[in-house]
């Protein structure tokens, strides 16, 4: 019996490694093959929104395989984790069917719903992450930074952009763009206060590893938005 628990063990251990491998790989791929692939805008298009679509369901279920191992507190959070990759990868590929059909950065549209359930499931899961529950006192501290700091980032966006927001001629997409750049700050924030204000142990690693997706993904929303507001954003670009 100790023998088949090892064995299983260990089994369980490279079925991880294996889809961390596989999630690795397609991030790299998702970031480098559009640099081989020519500048044709239809290629272009695709690969980056397919590319998106394949890397964050990899990521999904590296998630969900983390999640099984694990129980209580920890297992919630990494099956918000896994959730928020996939409402992601489902998004892109809503994404990919509108650009596909000629309808270029389609906001709003029914792919916001699994793009931004990406920082909103990672935020929740952020918040289930410490193993032990917090306390009362814990718990309305890290409600009052939250809303701290989704005021504060929707106030400055209002401000920076409120010309734009005069002369535009559709007033929901603002908003939408307002809704990525407070979810995903917000997110990322709240990730570095709960990061700051627990102990992780061994469990900090995938945590950071986690912050740092975050940031890429704020940094590229952000850009974007702000580009799309100001009206020099194309799709074929570094960003």
């Amino acid at each position: 019996n100790a023998s088949e628990a090892r064995s299983e063990a260990r089994a369980a251990i490279l079925r991880g490694r294996a889809l961390t491998v596989c999630a690795l790989a397609a991030s790299v791929l998702a970031g480098t093959l559009p640099l081989w692939i020519g500048r044709d805008p239809h290629w272009l298009y695709l690969w980056i929104d397919s590319a998106f679509a394949v890397a964050a369901f990899a990521a999904a279920l590296r998630c969900y395989h983390t999640a099984a191992q694990l129980a209580g507190r920890e297992r919630r959070a990494w099956f918000c984790f896994g959730s928020g990759c996939l409402g992601y990868a489902l998004g892109s590929v809503v994404w990919a069917a509108y650009e596909v059909s000629g309808v270029y950065n389609p906001v709003p549209s029914l792919a916001d719903l699994g793009l931004l359930s990406l920082p909103a499931l990672f935020l929740v899961g952020i918040w289930y992450a410490p193993a032990r529950a917090t306390s009362i006192g814990v718990s309305l501290v890290q409600m009052g930074n939250l809303g701290i700091i989704a005021s504060t980032i929707l106030f400055a966006n209002v401000i920076l952009f409120y010309e734009a927001f005069q002369h535009s001629n559709s007033p929901e997409t603002f908003w939408i763009y307002m809704i990525y750049d407070v979810l995903d700050t917000s997110a990322f924030l709240f990730g570095l206060f709960s990061l700051s204000q627990f102990h992780w142990g061994r469990r900090r690693l995938p945590i950071v590893l986690l912050l740092l997706g975050l940031f890429l993904l704020t940094a590229a929303d952000t850009l974007a938005s702000h580009g799309l507001l100001g009206g020099n954003y194309s799709t074929i670009n570094p960003l």
